[in-house]
């Protein structure tokens, strides 16, 4: 999907700020045109970790969202991005992607993203605030393939996208495909709920994801989770030791 004259660039916000060639608008343009499916996370940890400890290395880079596919299985079809409001030096995005199964011709819709983290009630509702805002200022654009070229194509009846929730269910909602919303949520379904502002009632990121979204849970399906959250075995509750990936 990504050839020579398509190349990414890494952002390396943190020893740019400031820099406008750098502004979220500007690099948002940037890895549309890079064909990359691939969301930076500015200013991020890894970075800071890294830098810290190898100083100067040359391939030192800002962490983030990547969807890797079989290139002999499936092909790329559809590549989008949701830029999470920020200021006018951060950016973050919500990565989409439709592949296509070489063999059946079928279309499945994968979306990845990274929540803030930490376990305190005000990073639960900073959490809440990016899965659905309605008051910020939400950009999507996507490029698709037609049989020869990429080209940019707007969402249809000029989708209005008030978070990521909205984003995911979007997709969602498209007949004759499949949805799968793989992400660092950085919560746990447990988390106890809480008031966000944009909603009269307590919630928090499991129930929010399944009843804005209309997917389900991979662990409910499985039987290892109630759709409340709460474990079915209590002494097992779990299939794995962690919940996350780190890449």
């Amino acid at each position: 999907m990504v050839d020579s004259s398509k190349t990414y660039k890494p952002p390396n916000y943190t020893e740019n700020k400031g820099n406008d060639d750098l502004s979220p608008d500007k690099y948002f343009q940037h890895i549309l045109n890079s064909r990359a499916a691939f969301a930076p996370k500015s200013y991020s940890n890894a970075y800071l970790f890294r830098s810290k400890r190898d100083g100067k290395a040359p391939d030192i880079d800002d962490d983030g969202c990547a969807i890797f596919w079989k290139k002999e299985i499936l092909k790329p079809v559809e590549l989008g991005f949701l830029r999470v409001p920020s200021d006018t030096e951060k950016s973050e995005a919500v990565l989409a992607l439709t592949l296509q199964h070489l063999e059946t011709d079928m279309t499945f819709n994968v979306i990845t993203t990274h929540l803030p983290s930490g376990d305190e009630p005000k990073k639960e509702l900073e959490r809440l605030a990016v899965l659905n805002s309605p008051s910020a200022r939400w950009t999507a654009r996507r490029i698709c393939f037609d049989d020869t070229s990429w080209k940019e194509v707007p969402y249809e009846n000029n989708a209005d996208f008030v978070g990521i929730t909205s984003y995911v269910k979007y997709f969602a909602q498209r007949k004759d495909t499949q949805t799968i919303f793989a992400l660092d949520a950085n919560s746990r379904p447990s988390f106890p709920p809480i008031k966000p502002a944009s909603s009269s009632s307590e919630t928090n990121v499991w129930g929010t994801i399944l009843q804005d979204t209309g997917l389900e849970s991979i662990w409910v399906q499985s039987s290892f989770l109630k759709i409340t959250g709460e474990p079915m075995n209590s002494p097992k509750p779990f299939v794995v030791s962690v919940n996350k990936m780190r890449g």
